[in-house]
């Protein structure tokens, strides 16, 4: 006797993933809130499991809903703080007959907080600008202690006329503070801010006083 078989092999079920954390950029912060990775379905029933596996791993479950969309929670215990770098999402389920259907994501943590430069002794080891070192105008640099494109580092004075530069790929950095910024100052104590961010939104922030003497 033969039992006919379906197979459903004119259909097969698809899932799709929204861009994890938006972005695809997992900073600190993210890494200890968690989210919530999302997407859609089709030819799979109301309840059907999907599994989220990072690096061929499995991680969090969800399941299908009555519109075919589905969500998994991802907790902080599931982003090792030492786990900087490129990690692949995946997302996959089977239908009633086990045909698969899946999704990837490339997923880049970058979860070293950037550094800053040393902020005491600037300006010729005294923390004093005069009026040669003014007139020259001043350079400022160092490095990030973090490699990849994408970072910044973003120096104000006073809070006003911040200048961003660019961060070299293996993280040095240099800005200058050109003679018309700094012969504007009176003389007397101002503060200097230096912002250091990645690509990722990571930020480390920093200020030291400095006195100009140009009179």
């Amino acid at each position: 006797m033969k039992i006919p078989v379906d197979v459903n092999s004119t259909t097969a079920p698809t899932l799709t993933m929204e861009t994890p954390f938006g972005d695809a950029l997992v900073n600190i912060n993210d890494a200890q809130k968690g989210t919530t990775v999302t997407g859609t379905s089709t030819g799979l029933a109301v309840g059907t499991i999907v599994t989220l596996s990072i690096d061929g791993t499995t991680v969090r479950t969800g399941t299908v809903g009555s519109d075919g969309k589905w969500s998994i929670i991802l907790g902080s215990n599931d982003i090792p703080a030492n786990s900087s770098g490129t990690h692949v999402y995946t997302v996959s389920a089977l239908d009633g007959w086990s045909n698969q259907a899946g999704a990837t994501a490339n997923v880049d943590y970058l979860l070293t907080q950037p550094t800053l430069p040393p902020l005491s002794g600037l300006f010729g080891g005294d923390g004093i600008i005069n009026f040669a070192e003014a007139t020259l105008g001043q350079t400022l640099s160092g490095s990030t202690s973090v490699t990849g494109p994408g970072q910044t580092v973003t120096i104000s004075i006073d809070g006003s006329n911040p200048i961003t530069v660019p961060v070299n790929n293996d993280g040095s950095w240099t800005l200058t503070l050109p003679p018309a910024a700094l012969l504007a100052l009176n003389d007397g104590s101002h503060l200097m801010t230096v912002v250091v961010s990645d690509r990722a939104g990571n930020t480390s922030t920093g200020s030291t006083s400095f006195t100009v003497q140009t009179d």
